[in-house]
């Protein structure tokens, strides 16, 4: 009998979502598109999820069940990596559930276009009867960042990197990815146990200079629960422990980067650190306020007893800052 290989291989992280799982599972398994490999990586739930997700799998047969130890989100995508048979791979939260026949969408336009990444977009909503004040407000900051306008193709070079990670989402979910393309610049998310890792995957895509497709179209139905990491993260008495980890995702692409495509990881760096997207971010917190680290201006000195910050904004000057106000000042 002749093995057909799937056409995408649909990899499902899944940690202690019983009441969101089926949904999810219906929404892959209901696709037009029917060549598909479901990749379930079980990272060590409490719950019952694994009983779930035996029940699918004794009703479907190309639901692949693998079971680990706890290690978090991005070793368990990198396990599904590992262990993916299709053309493409799509990566979706098994808290998130996909848009109707939208993987036979995604396929086509990649076989069309030839790319080696499809990137669709994510349609944020409020978990049913989460409607506080700052679940509505993190609903709407993400369906600003996951917005884009247009269909476009782009082939990446050192002439739009930095345009590219300013003005387009760096998430791994509603993307559509070449397989071969992943494994051949052993393209994996960090190997530890933090949040933000979609961003460091992204920037590692971008440096090996793909083809990308960018199409204005949803993919995923993205849900905003109060008890997930990510949402956890984004609060502000959880600030410096998500700078700190995204500092340590930063690291590790800088590290890929300079291994992978040392000719241009100066440049692809000094992007990547100068951008408005990480700006922010390439720096840490010093008892509540913020300072770069990168570079050489990261003094703090007293100015008639109140501490001032010397730092190196975005765009390369120099600044003070001074109750939290910066002021451009003159290299000597």
């Amino acid at each position: 009998m002749q093995v057909v290989t799937p056409k995408v291989s649909v990899i499902i992280p899944v940690y202690n979502v019983e009441n969101y799982l089926s949904e999810c599972l219906d929404s892959v398994i209901n696709q037009s598109l029917k060549e598909l490999e479901i990749l379930c990586i079980n990272d060590g739930s409490t719950d019952n999820s694994l009983e779930i997700l035996s029940k699918y799998a004794k009703q479907d047969s190309r639901i692949k069940i693998i079971t680990k130890k706890n290690s978090g989100l991005a070793c368990t995508r990198n396990t599904g990596i590992e262990n993916t048979t299709g053309e493409y791979i799509f990566f979706l939260d098994s808290d998130d559930y996909l848009v109707p026949n939208v993987l036979e969408k995604l396929y086509k336009d990649a076989i069309n276009y030839q790319t080696d990444i499809i990137v669709s977009k994510c349609k944020p909503f409020a978990e049913k009867g989460a409607f506080d004040e700052y679940t509505l407000k993190r609903v709407e900051e993400l369906n600003q960042y996951l917005n884009y306008n247009g269909d476009n193709n782009v082939n990446i070079t050192t002439k739009n990197f930095r345009e590219i990670i300013d003005n387009y989402p760096c998430v791994s979910c509603g993307s559509l990815y070449k397989t071969d393309f992943l494994k051949q610049n052993n393209l994996k998310f960090i190997n530890q146990k933090v949040i933000h890792e979609d961003n460091g995957f992204f920037l590692k895509v971008l440096s090996t200079f793909p083809k990308i497709t960018f199409l204005n179209v949803d993919s995923i139905m993205y849900r905003v629960r109060s008890n997930s990491i990510s949402f956890e993260s984004c609060k502000r008495e959880n600030k410096t422990v998500r700078f700190n980890q995204f500092k340590i995702v930063l690291i590790d692409a800088f590290n890929y980067i300079k291994k992978y495509n040392p000719t241009n990881a100066k440049y692809l760096i000094s992007a990547i650190k100068t951008s408005n997207t990480y700006c922010p971010y390439t720096g840490t917190i010093i008892k509540g306020i913020y300072t770069h680290i990168w570079g050489v201006d990261n003094k703090r000195i007293k100015l008639l007893g109140f501490p001032i910050y010397m730092d190196k904004l975005c765009n390369g000057k120099r600044v003070i800052k001074l109750f939290g106000i910066s002021i451009n000042i003159k290299k000597g």
